[in-house]
C-alpha cells in the first residue's frame, strides 16, 4: 500500500510529524510527504519518507517567524499563553470582561526566539503580565519571560500561576481546563495589584 501524508508547515512542524511518518512508513510500500516549502528541507532529511512533493497551498499563510500574535486588546492585565493555554485564556478573558477586566490576550506562538517588538508594545501598555502554559513545574517560559520583562522593566509584575498549572510540591496536574474558570486568572490579577 501507497500512502500519502500531508503536512503544510515550517521545517520544525514537519519535523515534529517525523514520529507519525515512521509509523506510516512501517506499514507503507512507500510513503510520500506533501509539504509547503518552507517544510521540504526537513521533510526530505526524514527517515522512512520515500518521496516529497512540495505545495504551496495559497490559504495557508506563512507565519512570519519569531512572531508573537495579539488576539485581544485590553489595558487591564496581559496573558501571554502557550500552545494548548490559547482558547482558555481567550475563555477567560470573555469571562473576566464581563467582571470590568479588560484582558489583553498574546498568543505566544514562538518561544525562542520570542518577539520583541510584540512584547516591548504590551508592556508599554501593561503592568501586569499572566504567562499561562502547560506542564512546566518550573523553569518554564514563565520563568524566562520574568527574567526578560525584569530587564525591560521592573516595576511590571509577572505572575507564572500554579507551575504551569500543575501545583508544586502537591504535583496534581489540573490540566488545560485550568483557565476554564476564569477565577484562576482573576486571583492572579488581585493578587498583583497589592
Amino acid at each position: 500500500m501507497n500512502v500519502l501524508a500531508v503536512r503544510q508547515d515550517n521545517n520544525g512542524d514537519v519535523l515534529l510529524t517525523g514520529p507519525a511518518l515512521r509509523a506510516l512508513a512501517a506499514g507503507a510500500a512507500r510513503l510520500t510527504l506533501l509539504c509547503g516549502p518552507s517544510g521540504r528541507a526537513a521533510a526530505e532529511a526524514l527517515p522512512g519518507v520515500d518521496d516529497v512533493l512540495c505545495y504551496e497551498a495559497p490559504w495557508i499563510e506563512a507565519v512570519p517567524h519569531a512572531t508573537w500574535d495579539v488576539l485581544r486588546h485590553g489595558h487591564d492585565v496581559a496573558i501571554f499563553a502557550v500552545g494548548t493555554m490559547v482558547l482558555p485564556s481567550l475563555a477567560a478573558a470573555k469571562t473576566l470582561a464581563a467582571d470590568g477586566l479588560d484582558v489583553t490576550v498574546v498568543n505566544c506562538r514562538y518561544l525562542k526566539p520570542y518577539d520583541e517588538v510584540t512584547l516591548a508594545a504590551v508592556l508599554a501598555d501593561h503592568k501586569q503580565i499572566l504567562v499561562v502554559e502547560e506542564g512546566t513545574v518550573v523553569n518554564g517560559f514563565g520563568a524566562f519571560m520574568s527574567s526578560v520583562i525584569a530587564r525591560y522593566d521592573s516595576s511590571v509584575r509577572v505572575a507564572t500561576p500554579f507551575g504551569g498549572f500543575k501545583q508544586s510540591g502537591v504535583g496534581r496536574e489540573l490540566g488545560p481546563h485550568a483557565l476554564d474558570h476564569y477565577t484562576e486568572v482573576k486571583t492572579v490579577f488581585y493578587a498583583t495589584e497589592e
